[in-house]
């Protein structure tokens, strides 16, 4: 160390001046640098924390949260709910009295349960050009709840009022065992 000191300092003014601005400039990018991962750190820390105590908070109100999901899936009827196979011809008899006309769907997406099994199907329309299609297929949709629920609904639109360029539905259904 003392002879590096002792180098330094047999330097002219103008070289030592430019072996310092670099060690300031060296020390400013590593602070910039640790105040982006010291940010990132926070802001997950943070996020984690949040997560931690509402999760903590469904954990306390476990009771509440089984009565109240217990006392909903006792008010479907098991014959009114939907399989998988159901819903995809539900979902697509839909789209076709509402007028949606270029439509693709995708398969079928099951998460089973211990009471109920959960089905979601997308559906995905493009060159929509008459509004009351898509209002017409939200009504049939809406007219069907609780057993056929909207997930996602998003609609791409162009700049004229009337056309609407594409839209993308995610449904779902709860599916009772027949008794």
């Amino acid at each position: 160390m003392k002879a590096a000191k002792a180098y330094f300092l047999s330097r002219l003014a103008r070289e030592k001046l430019l072996v310092a601005s670099f060690l300031a400039i060296g020390a400013l990018v590593w602070l910039f640098a640790f105040g982006g991962k010291a940010t990132t750190f926070w802001q997950g820390f943070s996020s984690r924390q949040r997560t931690a105590q509402n999760n903590e908070s469904i954990i306390n109100r476990r009771a509440e949260v089984d009565a109240r999901s217990q006392a909903a899936v006792a008010m479907m009827v098991p014959a009114q709910t939907l399989n998988s196979g159901a819903l995809y011809a539900e979902v697509d008899q839909l789209a076709r009295t509402a007028g949606l006309a270029n439509r693709r769907m995708g398969n079928v997406v099951t998460t089973p349960g211990a009471d109920f099994s959960v089905h979601t199907v997308t559906l995905q329309a493009t060159g929509i050009t008459n509004w009351e299609a898509v209002n017409n297929f939200y009504l049939g949709l809406s007219r069907r709840s609780p057993y056929l629920n909207l997930r996602e609904f998003t609609v791409t639109a162009t700049g004229s009022p009337n056309l609407v360029h594409a839209l993308s539905v995610e449904v779902g259904s709860v599916e009772r065992p027949r008794e």
